[in-house]
């Protein structure tokens, strides 16, 4: 719901684009995965076949999630030098710490480097780690769009 109404926002061009609503479903998707699996690795005495079954769906997500920040991050920089503003904040200014380690090292690639290593090692710190990373981008992803948004200068019949 949040992606849908931002997105809708004419006044701030770095919203304004379908692929915002995607990305926090993406990511909703994946938080809510992580926390069941987080829940799941606490209750239960064994990971059970339901649990590795999420856990392959959950590095599937990871994959599409990376897919899905990136266009949304090309998309942005070449739609308008607002929108390009807001793409620099996030990769080189203020946001860029919260972007680089909370969103693309703990959300992103931490959690995937997680799922590599489990094909080698079993064990539910494993899980644990990986869905922590995942929760924690997911709450990452929110804080650096949000706080990424300019406001793009309207015109009204070519007078600023």
């Amino acid at each position: 719901y949040t992606g849908l109404l931002l997105s809708d926002l004419v006044a701030i061009d770095f919203w304004y684009t379908w692929l915002l609503p995607v990305l926090f479903v993406v990511s909703s998707i994946a938080t809510g995965l992580a926390a069941i699996l987080v829940v799941d690795a606490l209750m239960a005495k064994h990971v059970q076949k339901t649990a590795r079954s999420l856990w392959a769906v959950g590095a599937v997500l990871g994959v599409f999630e990376c897919i899905v920040v990136a266009v949304f991050l090309v998309g942005r920089f070449m739609f308008s030098e607002a929108a390009r503003a807001s793409c620099e904040m996030l990769l080189f200014g203020d946001l860029a710490a919260f972007f680089w380690v909370g969103v693309v090292a703990c959300g992103l690639i931490g959690p995937l480097l997680v799922h590599i290593l489990a094909t080698k090692v079993r064990g539910t710190a494993l899980i644990l780690v990986s869905s922590a990373g995942v929760l924690a981008g997911g709450f990452f992803v929110r804080y650096c769009i949000v706080n990424a948004a300019l406001f793009t200068p309207m015109t009204l019949g070519g007078f600023a």
